[in-house]
């Protein structure tokens, strides 16, 4: 077979792969390298959905607002030099907030590297700080067959599900590129035209069943006095058992805004500026569910508790959530698996429960008298009252909304890094695979960082709103 040949059925076979795996969407950011990909998606073999980007930056962000959204690695796919190391800001995010991603990355054969040949450059190790499995990939020969390409393909996506993140491959390919009328290899054939359309190495995912002795553990911690319940940012589909969860402890919680959850005391950072108040809402025990907080107060809070104050982290990933460095147990579990330690809920009405459940409504009263109709705040809960699902920019939108509350509205944000850049792509991505009146709220530096990718907005029906406020003036509001 061809080199020519090679390369388009290359190609051929990892996009009929991706689309077997049940990629939510491909954005492809094309290029001459990466024209065996891209013959490949226009062909239209499949039903893979897949769209087109000039930025690779913004391919990426849209891609990460996808698998934000669906809980399922989309992919983005490029051409060599720099559009690789503009794939850099969504790989971070995807890392730190643990959202499943698969870069491909075509690139010239490995013999052309440290030669000055042209749009050559290091490319295949530039995510390696962030990704959870890269593999640099020679190129096709009868040495290297087309099956290693599609277990490799398998393992980066099962990489990148069960262990929360990003994933890249880097894809060497020699010229010709194309085109060619090859027959599909013998190597393929039965794969090729396999009716059930499997994956060529299936990757199954197990469920995690509680830890042995953790409902145990739980029974203990209802024990407490004054517990509390810190819920941060959350995957989809752990919203319901996580709420479930939380419900049946009986204790106050705080929900950080993107957790997405009903439960939780609003206006928590302002009452937290009262240190009689702090004082009075001292925990003998704080139970952190899910991935991290919008609200600096409340981290510095429980930082000054020290060590008098155990904290007890639940996750279903093995990254660290600890910013305090207060917790003494860790307990990873998969959140579908906390209803079997759920039990009745407790409709607990002591004191302690009673002083919180006060302290909610007294704050959602003074946020909606302070919230005159021409202040950011007023304009943050209009946004959110006309919403259903709200994507929030970094900065002064999602520390408002985080105050405020979202109450039933499904919110979003890129907590992981916490960058300004790529909202609007993220937000786009995201919106593609969620219902009802759709928003990003964003400040105006945030917008001028993606306006490139404002065109997105009217492609999936999604109305941006912009605080026009000369940036905010964000650290005039940090502790």
């Amino acid at each position: 077979m061809s080199t020519a040949s090679r390369n388009v059925w290359v190609g051929r076979a990892v996009v009929e792969e991706l689309d077997r795996l049940g990629t939510p969407l491909v954005c492809l950011a094309p290029g001459g390298r990466c024209a065996p990909l891209s013959m490949a998606l226009g062909e239209g073999r499949s039903d893979l959905p897949w769209t087109t980007f000039i930025d690779e930056r913004a391919a990426a962000f849209h891609a990460l607002g996808v698998a934000r959204a669906t809980g399922r690695p989309a992919v983005v796919i490029t051409t060599s030099g720099t559009a690789v190391g503009n794939l850099a800001p969504a790989a971070m995010e995807a890392d730190r907030a643990g959202v499943p991603l698969l870069f491909i990355t075509a690139d010239r054969p490995a013999e052309m590297r440290n030669t000055g040949a042209n749009q050559t450059v290091q490319q295949a190790d530039i995510l390696a700080p962030v990704v959870r499995y890269r593999a640099d990939l020679p190129c096709s020969d009868p040495a290297l067959p087309l099956t290693a390409i599609l277990s490799t393909l398998d393992h980066a996506v099962g990489m990148a599900r069960l262990q929360h993140g990003p994933v890249h491959l880097n894809l060497q390919l020699r010229e010709p590129l194309g085109p060619s009328d090859a027959a599909v290899p013998a190597a393929l054939a039965s794969w090729w035209t396999d009716p059930s359309r499997a994956p060529w190495t299936r990757v199954h995912h197990p469920r995690r069943a509680l830890p042995q002795g953790f409902a145990d553990r739980v029974e203990a911690w209802r024990g407490a006095e004054r517990g509390l319940v810190v819920v941060g940012s959350l995957p989809p589909g752990a919203q319901a058992p996580v709420e479930t969860f939380v419900r049946s402890l009986g204790w106050p919680a705080h929900a950080t805004v993107d957790a997405s959850i009903g439960a939780g005391v609003r206006g928590l950072d302002s009452v937290l500026s009262d240190p009689l108040l702090r004082e009075r809402l001292t925990p003998d025990r704080i139970l952190w569910l899910g991935g991290g907080v919008v609200s600096k107060k409340v981290v510095l809070w429980l930082r000054e508790l020290g060590d008098q104050v155990p904290v007890i982290s639940i996750t279903d990933r093995t990254a660290r959530i600890d910013p305090g460095f207060q917790v003494r147990e860790r307990h990873i579990v998969d959140y579908s698996a906390l209803a079997a330690a759920s039990g009745e809920p407790n409709a607990s009405s002591d004191a302690w429960t009673a002083d919180w459940r006060a302290l909610d409504r007294s704050a959602s009263a003074v946020v909606a008298q302070g919230a005159p109709h021409w202040t950011e705040l007023a304009a943050a809960r209009a946004v959110v009252g006309a919403s259903k699902a709200l994507f929030l920019g970094a900065s002064l939108p999602v520390r408002l909304v985080d105050w405020v509350g979202a109450g039933s509205v499904q919110v979003s944000a890129n907590r992981g890094a916490s960058g300004i850049d790529g909202v609007l792509a993220t937000a786009a991505g995201w919106a593609r695979h969620v219902e009802g009146p759709r928003k990003v709220l964003l400040g105006d530096l945030t917008c001028l960082h993606d306006q490139g990718s404002l065109p997105l907005m009217r492609e999936v029906g999604m109305q941006a709103v912009v605080f026009n406020n000369y940036g905010g003036s964000i650290f005039g509001m940090l502790p």
